[in-house]
């Protein structure tokens, strides 16, 4: 029994993150990017988050919200008012789609070899980053709660903030993220179902 213990752990390791609620998502919560838009990802109440990169996952409201339980990928930020905002950071979204293989873990080399990050909203207008101005950033965080609650009106479904988020980088109303990456990492046509 002892011996197969490496075996075990190594099992429980690959497998435990594919079955526990925070990570990898089921195919009823992604759905095709040729049947959502960014200007269609928000209707009756709800939305979802087009993440496009080396594959394209379209991320839905409740998938989000796990995310962002505690001990999971959540992050809060507290603004000059005492506002908490709660949601996820940018650069682990764009994690989510840096490559095939390892949906919850980024790709080193990509990173190491830079790509460009577009932040786009309902509306079409955008803001962008580099890969190193995120990596590893929690201080950029795409917020879909502010005190516990949805984000209000024109802020609504999600909204870039946090201390890194400079007057230039603020956008809301965000529908999609997008990696632009070099033509040596072309994306692939893939949709994770």
């Amino acid at each position: 029994m002892l011996k197969k213990f490496p075996v075990i752990c190594l099992v429980l390791f690959l497998i435990l993150p594919l079955i526990v609620s925070c990570t990898a998502p089921s195919s009823s919560t992604l759905t095709s990017p040729a049947t959502q838009t960014p200007s269609t990802a928000v209707t009756n109440g709800t939305w979802s988050l087009n993440l496009v990169g080396v594959v394209t996952r379209v991320v839905d409201q409740s998938l989000f919200a796990e995310g962002t339980a505690p001990g999971c990928h959540g992050a809060t930020w507290k603004d000059t008012e005492g506002q908490v905002w709660s949601g996820i950071p940018l650069w682990l979204l764009a994690g989510y789609v840096d490559d095939e293989k390892t949906p919850m873990k980024i790709d080193t080399a990509l990173w190491a070899q830079g790509f460009g990050i577009q932040v786009i909203s309902s509306g079409g207008s955008m803001v962008e980053f580099t890969s190193a101005e995120i990596e590893n950033n929690s201080n950029i965080i795409v917020a879909y709660h502010v005190n516990g609650q949805p984000l209000p009106g024109t802020q609504w479904p999600l909204t870039l903030v946090g201390s890194a988020v400079d007057q230039q980088h603020e956008i809301s109303q965000i529908t999609e993220i997008k990696l632009v990456l070099p033509s040596s990492t072309a994306p692939t046509s893939t949709t994770v179902q």
